[in-house]
């Protein structure tokens, strides 16, 4: 999809303790798997522990950089 970033995220930590960390630099993070936070980035929970996030404004880089 030109123009999309989607990064992959995975943790092996217990995703409470993840998402409250993510929410404080404005990335929320659902827990419930196909649940979907956020505008831009987007963040889709996949599965437990495991995030889609979908950006039309930031770069690959910036997205990563903010995770």
């Amino acid at each position: 999809m030109p123009g999309i970033t989607l990064l992959r995220l995975h943790s092996l930590e217990d995703p409470a303790n993840l998402g409250s960390r993510l929410r404080a630099d404005a990335i929320s993070l659902p827990q419930e798997t196909n649940e979907v936070a956020g505008d831009d980035p987007a963040a889709i929970c996949t599965r437990p522990g495991e995030w889609l996030l979908l950006s039309e404004q930031a770069s690959p880089e910036s997205l990563r950089a903010q995770v």
